[in-house]
């Protein structure tokens, strides 16, 4: 099997005042690609830089961490064959939504930071 094809690779991570924070970032040249403040979830770019901002506590109280590597788009199930067989151990295997297509899984570098790979249907 060929190396993995994880997806695009995003930040993920917590911020305490999401306006206040996407003004910051628009100064240093980044733009809103997805999100809304008003939906709490703000995806911005610049260049290759992508990132996602949450208000307050979601990632904390969603994922248990402050902030994510997160891996969109890449087909989860056959990096999740792929990386098991390497002997990478995951927190929680793929895990199909009620959608049919939505899928997800977590697992955790040496030093505890979260990995998370998900692909929407509009990503694949």
């Amino acid at each position: 099997m060929n190396k993995p094809k994880l997806g695009n690779f995003e930040l993920c991570f917590d911020v305490e005042n999401l306006e206040e924070s996407v003004a910051f970032y628009k100064k240093l040249g980044f733009q809103i690609i997805k999100g809304a403040i008003e939906y709490g979830t703000v995806c911005m770019s610049n260049g290759d830089i992508r990132f996602t901002m949450f208000i307050e506590n979601a990632i904390q109280e969603q994922f248990g961490t402050k902030f994510l590597l997160n891996f969109r788009g890449g087909d989860v199930q056959k990096n999740y064959e792929y990386l098991t067989k390497e002997g990478i151990k995951f927190e929680q295997s793929p895990k199909i939504y009620e959608d049919g297509v939505s899928i997800d899984a977590k697992l955790r570098d040496p030093n505890g930071n979260l990995i998370y790979l998900d692909t929407h249907p509009s990503e694949r």
